[in-house]
């Protein structure tokens, strides 16, 4: 055995990989944490992907490309005014460079189709506003990380699969009479704070912070949609879920 002493002498001298520890693996978390934080700014810039013609919006050749479905090619009663296609929105930026058209999976967009219609046929004076429709995942993203490690960070859904708006499954509304004003809900839309959330709409009534006509308002929002299935969240008025987040992850992909 003498022979394989000079082979071990040269491996006890050849020096070990380091293992990452524990406690090595929480630290690297944490820095891409704090770099992911540290590079927020208030300029939330996307990148536009340059690989569609210059003729289409790069949005809608996105949208098409995956199947997804214009409200308008289906119902040009329904109002359309995307918040993030101009600087009309909580962040004052152009998110969507001017696009102003509404696009969502083909079945959800015929579900609003037929909210639109109920509303018509039960309130004529008032029509569908839509705020925002399919959110791409990278702007999800831009959104997220503008407002991460803030107290608004909970308005913001994580650009993962809990964000429905990237699925062309969900949309955020609202309802305007016959000239397109929008109707009174209490709050503009992205209002980060408790007077948008339903879990408080009782109590804040009570308190004469939000009137009696306000509630009701957001009540035949909400039954017009819920009437079609659309599902509420707890945070935002606005906002409407076409299904379940398990059967949106089973039926479709997210649009990046």
């Amino acid at each position: 055995m003498l022979f394989l002493a000079p082979f071990l002498a040269i491996l006890l001298l050849r020096p070990c990989k380091n293992v990452p520890s524990q406690h090595s693996k929480k630290l690297e978390s944490d820095n891409v944490i704090d770099s992911i934080a540290s590079t927020k700014t208030h300029k939330l810039a996307v990148d536009t992907p340059a690989i569609y013609p210059q003729n289409v919006h790069y949005l809608e050749a996105l949208f098409l490309e995956n199947k997804l479905v214009n409200i308008h090619d289906l119902d040009t009663s329904i109002q359309v005014n995307l918040r993030y296609g101009s600087t009309d929105n909580v962040w004052e930026e152009d998110l969507y460079g001017g696009f102003d058209k509404a696009f969502f999976q083909p079945e959800v967009a015929e579900m609003l189709v037929e909210v639109q219609k109920q509303l018509k046929s039960e309130h004529p004076q008032y029509s569908l506003l839509i705020w925002d429709a399919t959110r791409p995942r990278h702007v999800q993203q831009k959104l997220f990380t503008s407002l991460y490690g803030t107290p608004k960070q909970r308005y913001v859904a994580t650009p993962s699969k809990n964000a429905l708006h990237t699925y062309g499954a969900a949309v955020d509304l609202s309802l305007c009479d016959s000239l397109g004003t929008p109707i009174d809900m209490g709050t503009d839309f992205d209002h980060f704070g408790e007077l948008a959330e339903l879990r408080h709409e009782k109590r804040l009534r009570e308190a004469g912070v939000l009137t009696m006509q306000q509630q009701k308002n957001r009540w035949i929002l909400r039954a017009a949609m819920r009437k079609v299935n659309f599902h509420t969240i707890p945070n935002e008025w606005w906002h409407f879920n076409a299904f379940y987040k398990s059967e949106v992850w089973a039926k479709y992909q997210p649009i990046e």
